[in-house]
């Protein structure tokens, strides 16, 4: 029974220690419950009721409950200061209650390196917690005592019993302007160990925001010499974004978790978003009407998460020059971050390029824009003197561009994918992006382009009278293998018939070989809608309008092409009203549409359907009439006028070729037009492959252009000219006429000069094969008169017109060309730029090369 007489009460009568001398009611009391000795238990009860009979003989008729409150001090007024002091310490349960909110629903305010850093930047609190970056721990402001507090280590945010935010949900994305609380007159300074501050009046810096690795960001506007992306532990410097003052508004993906630290002014609307350009178009953010906490919520649908720079089949395709960034009186000199003061100029800051690949140049000022690799060794000046460099550079080595210009000049584009490819962006604006295929999938592409400025108005403006004004235009080409002219606005004081041609402008600024059309007009403004016309305009070419009445107006600032009978051609062999820039306003411009899928399609048909008869044909031309030696060698069966019969050798031993400036050129030592060495011209390209069959042939480059520039002629040019590269033993002649055929004068008897030339040649070289080679700048009309007449007169016509269609096959500006002298000649003339390059002479020795014999 003993043991049970405290059944169901736990830890009773198991105290073997001695009973202390105490007075204090609570411990007498636990010994009665649990000393295990009788005596110590029978001590504990007498001396309770003692010290019970005390206090009531002391207190009266006071209230026990009063006697407890004591506690262990002597009198209930002690232990009540004691608890006033505390709550002196202590915030109220209002206060608590608000900063646990703050702290628990809010990501931290900040991060500084140390907490002796958060006491200098917030002395008198702040709202939310405060990470320092040295130890990882979060601190928060104790309003009791003025003091900031530790509140352990940092690992990620509290939730609130109902708070959901995008931050925490992982099906949701979120678009946030992450640049907040600011500190006015200081900037960040990486001191090379750590971040520190600099005070200066006029500047601000933001509190830094953490960025995570792999994540994109949108920086805008901020002071690229005064901000840093850090490492986590503070320690490294991970990016720098700019070595010189500029604004800076720039994509960035942080390699690894950083703090972003940003110095700005207070006028400049600094901007960190945790999205990309792209994103924020897609999101219609509103740059203009911001708010600093700007955040916005979507839900996506479920996506395959993968980067258009992952996929091998197709290439990303973006502009990257923000013009916001265009900062006025300064040229890249070319030595390091060096800069030449020049109030008409200005620059672009660092833009950084990857090795292999491709990025189109438009508008930019060769001389002073140079590529340096990461190390900052300069590896490219664009051009030598001073010209607008518009081509394709792909960089050898991982690095970066400085862009110069001068502020007159049209705004500086850097496509991504190479200029070739811009036609895929809906727009050139900074971050326009699009994806290009790789595998050629027909997409429709409905865009239109402007060329020239808005008429509307241009009759009020100030006249200015040209006597014989001839053909005007804006000076933009086309820029894309095939348009069509959408639409015309031009203004014209009477009514009419009046001409517009589409052409190019050769390197003597003379139209060449235009396609003329003619448009009933209306006195005053006249809108011509002609896609349905099916105007073709290829690349390098322009639409051009003949006016009536002499007249130019006053330019807003815009430049164009003009003619009249006063400037003409005074470069030898050549004539006519040259095509000269001026800055009066013209009263015409027009639009281009580019071809749809349909066109695209129906031009490879067309392609396809003409490869069987060409075959055909060509496996009849092969078929000439031979002999065979005894020894294998192979020769053509030839038959004079008399019936006589007679062999010549398939593998020539004699050939003269005669052509215009695409074969030689005196500004080029000789050398073909545009090719980038003697070695690369086409004439040099076809000599090759003669000698690869017969080393001890003669190929002989001969002087004939004047029989196209000087019609009227013709037979004097032969003899004295051509006749003296030929002989009875000429196995072949190739005759590359046609391009500068470009007048009703120079054209009018081709259908007699041309047999006569053929016949002439005949009677000097009797057994030679004459190939017609062209034509490259022609319309498609002309190229099949010119095959017309060739095909009674057994003249071989090699049709090269399509390369000039096809902005690969032409050379660019700013290109630096070496001549057979040793010395070297840089692009400057348009006209020369739109020559075959490399690649275009390469395309018309091929052509040749596939219509011989041998």
């Amino acid at each position: 029974m003993p043991q049970n007489e405290a059944e169901g009460r736990l830890n009773l009568y198991d105290d073997v220690t001695p009973l202390e001398n105490t007075n204090k009611i609570s411990v007498l009391v636990d010994a009665i419950r649990k000393k295990t000795k009788g005596a110590d238990v029978r001590e504990a009860i007498a001396r309770g009721m003692e010290i019970t009979y005390d206090d009531a003989a002391k207190s009266g008729n006071t209230d026990m409950e009063v006697v407890k409150s004591r506690d262990t001090y002597n009198t209930l007024p002690d232990r009540l200061d004691n608890i006033s002091k505390n709550l002196d310490g202590k915030a109220s349960t209002k206060w608590v209650e608000s900063k646990l909110n703050a702290i628990s629903s809010n990501a931290p305010k900040a991060v500084l390196s140390s907490l002796e850093e958060i006491q200098r930047t917030y002395p008198n609190g702040a709202n939310g917690i405060v990470v320092a970056s040295n130890t990882g721990k979060w601190y928060y402001f104790n309003e009791g005592d003025r003091h900031w507090k530790e509140g352990g280590v940092y690992q990620s945010r509290g939730l609130n019993v109902d708070e959901v935010t995008a931050d925490n949900i992982d099906f949701t994305e979120s678009i946030e302007q992450l640049l907040r609380d600011k500190i006015e007159g200081s900037v960040y300074l990486w001191n090379n160990t750590s971040i520190g501050t600099w005070a200066s009046n006029g500047w601000l810096r933001f509190m830094p925001i953490p960025i995570k690795k792999g994540f994109k960001y949108y920086l805008s506007n901020i002071r690229g010499i005064f901000s840093f992306a850090i490492s986590s532990d503070g320690g490294r410097l991970v990016k720098k974004f700019s070595e010189t003052d500029d604004l800076v508004t720039t994509e960035y993906t942080p390699p690894e978790d950083c703090m972003l630290y940003v110095s700005s002014k207070p006028d400049e609307t600094a901007r960190v978003f945790n999205a990309s350009l792209e994103d924020l178009k897609k999101a219609n953010v509103d740059f203009s009407n911001l708010p600093d906490g700007y955040i916005s919520l979507k839900i996506p649908k479920l996506t395959l998460d993968v980067k258009p720079e992952e996929l091998s089949f197709v290439n990303v395709v973006k502009q990257l020059v923000d013009e916001r960034t265009f900062k006025v009186g300064k040229a890249w000199s070319g030595s390091g971050n060096g800069t030449y003061d020049a109030p008409t100029w200005g620059t672009y800051p660092k833009l950084y390029m990857q090795a292999g690949v491709t990025y189109g140049l438009k508008n930019v000022r060769g001389v002073f824009t140079h590529y340096f690799d990461i190390s900052g060794k300069k590896l490219k000046t664009f051009s030598t003197t001073d010209v607008l460099v518009n081509q394709d550079f792909t960089p050898e080595a991982n690095g970066y561009i400085l862009i110069s210009r001068l502020t007159s000049d049209e705004p500086t584009k850097v496509i991504q994918g190479g200029n070739a490819q811009a036609h895929y962006l809906e727009n050139l604006d900074f971050g326009s992006s699009a994806i290009a295929s790789k595998v050629p999938f027909v997409m429709p592409d409905t865009s239109k382009v402007q060329f020239g400025s808005d008429i509307t108005g241009i009759d009020t403006t100030q006249v200015t009278t040209i006597n014989n004004l001839g053909y005007m235009s804006p000076i933009k080409k086309w820029d894309k293998s095939r348009g069509f002219i959408d639409t015309i606005n031009v203004y014209v004081k009477d009514a009419g018939t009046y001409n517009f041609a589409i052409g190019n402008i050769d390197q003597n600024d003379l139209i060449v070989s235009p396609r003329v059309f003619q448009e009933q007009l209306a006195a005053g403004y006249n809108t011509l809608n002609i896609r349905g016309e099916d105007k073709e305009i290829f690349f390098g070419e322009q639409l051009f309008f003949e006016s009536h009445d002499n007249r130019v107006y006053a330019s807003k600032g815009e430049r164009n092409l003009i003619q009249d009978a006063q400037h003409v051609t005074n470069n030898a062999g050549y004539s006519g009203k040259i095509m000269y820039e001026t800055g009066q306003a013209i009263p015409f411009s027009y639009r281009v549409a580019n071809e749809s899928a349909n066109e695209k399609v129906e031009v490879l048909k067309q392609k396809t359907d003409k490869i069987e008869p060409i075959v055909t044909e060509l496996e009849l031309f092969k078929k000439t009439p031979m002999i065979t030696s005894p020894n294998g060698t192979k020769f053509r069966l030839l038959v004079d006028n008399n019936g006589n019969l007679s062999t010549a050798s398939n593998i020539p031993s004699r050939v003269a070729v005669f052509g215009n400036s695409i074969l030689s050129h005196p500004w080029l030592k000789g050398m073909g037009m545009a090719a980038s060495a003697p070695d690369k011209d086409y004439f040099t390209l076809v000599k090759n492959y003669i000698l690869s069959k017969n080393p001890s042939a003669v190929v002989e480059r001969g002087n004939g252009a004047d029989w196209e520039s000087d019609p009227n002629n013709r037979r004097g040019t032969f003899d004295s000219k051509m006749k003296q590269s030929l002989g009875p033993d000429t196995d072949i002649v190739i005759l590359q006429f046609g391009d500068n055929l470009n007048t009703d004068e120079k054209r009018k008897n081709l259908e007699t000069d041309i047999p006569n030339l053929v016949n002439w040649i005949r009677t000097a070289s009797p057994k030679a094969l004459i190939y017609w080679v062209g034509i490259y700048y022609a319309s498609p009309d002309f190229v099949e008169r010119i095959k017309r007449i060739c095909k009674p007169l057994g003249v071989t016509f090699v049709d090269i017109y399509q390369y000039s269609k096809d902005a690969k096959y032409k050379s660019e500006m700013g290109k630096v060309l070496r001549l057979p002298d040793g010395s070297n000649y840089t692009i400057t003339n348009a006209g020369v730029a739109s020559h075959p390059g490399d690649l275009g002479h390469r395309a018309i020795a091929d052509e040749i090369i596939k219509n011989f014999l041998f």
